[in-house]
């Protein structure tokens, strides 16, 4: 049977780092899912008419859930599982800025497509230190 090492902790400078680009990315999460909730008019032009309204108020639970998934597997130190939420995450923040490119709006595109790196990144160092560890164990078995 393989067993998988389920206390794995990365060193503490890439907890440092993924947790940075973690509560940074849900903190702007949070901020767009409340504004598409509370005042869509701040997030795309004519916020007053209905379909931006539905469109922004699409944005916050989707927002909030991956924001808030990511922040409670950080507390929980649950770092495999938080990859693959950052992934999931940049697969989200890639096709808004797709959209965004789409639409000709630079700010639209260009954000997300940062975000969407830095997500990329933390998960990488994540999947990195984890292969890692389990090579330096194995060396030593």
């Amino acid at each position: 049977m393989i067993r998988i090492q389920n206390d794995w902790v990365p060193k503490r400078s890439t907890r440092w780092f993924i947790g940075a680009v973690t509560v940074f990315t849900a903190a702007g999460l949070a901020f767009f899912g409340l504004m598409g909730l509370l005042d869509p008019g701040v997030l795309v032009p004519g916020g007053d008419a209905e379909a931006a309204r539905v469109f922004a108020g699409l944005m916050g639970p989707r927002n909030l859930a991956l924001g808030g998934a990511a922040v409670v597997l950080l507390v929980m130190g649950r770092w495999r599982d938080l990859g693959l939420v950052l992934v999931l995450n940049a697969v989200v923040q890639a096709g808004d800025a797709i959209l965004g490119a789409v639409r000709g709006e630079l700010l639209q595109t260009v954000s997300p497509a940062l975000i969407a790196v830095a997500l990329v990144a933390a998960a990488d160092v994540i999947r990195r230190s984890d292969s890692t560890t389990h090579a330096v164990a194995a060396a030593r078995s």
